[in-house]
């Protein structure tokens, strides 16, 4: 029955011999080396982090300021940089500007790292819940892995690999 067929496939390995569980954490650990490994480079202002890191500084300093997008993203970088010391003093006026000395820019750049680091696995998972077979999800996982547009804003003082995270939530 189809019923079957499809509890059979749930069942299946990788065809390179991996179990679920040990896709999972490899993609996990690849997401994490891709998106963590020289996160602090380059250490001047990047595209959108211009605009990304006046948001984040006003929050910490009570600036007022209009956003038209909604902060949750924004709101929990700022709770990660403001646990890391990071206390607004960069002033983000345009795209190539110096961090200061001083500046955490890991810590500034770590959650959009850790949001893009979970999405090859989450979305493994989401794969093998839609009844792909392991091999497919691997493919899905590894692809999102190597995306080189989604490895560039995740690892960037951006929101997009947290709205992506969710998404796929």
């Amino acid at each position: 029955s189809d019923t079957d067929k499809y509890a059979k496939r749930s069942d299946d390995s990788c065809s390179a011999g991996l179990s679920d569980g040990r896709a999972l954490r490899w993609l996990l650990g690849a997401g994490v080396l891709t998106r963590f490994y020289g996160l602090a480079w380059p250490d001047e202002v990047v595209f959108d982090e211009v605009h990304f890191g006046k948001f984040i500084t006003g929050y910490l300093t009570g600036q007022y300021f209009f956003d038209i997008h909604p902060p949750t993203g924004k709101l929990l970088i700022a709770a990660v940089a403001w646990a890391s010391g990071f206390r607004g003093t960069q002033p983000f006026q345009k795209i190539g500007e110096a961090y200061r000395v001083g500046t955490n820019l890991f810590a500034l750049r770590a959650l959009p790292a850790a949001f893009g680091a979970a999405l090859p696995p989450l979305l493994f998972s989401l794969a093998r819940q839609l009844g792909c077979s392991s091999a497919s999800s691997l493919l899905v996982g590894c692809l999102v892995l190597l995306d080189g547009a989604t490895l560039v804003e995740s690892r960037l003082l951006l929101t997009d690999s947290s709205l992506f995270f969710w998404e796929a939530l």
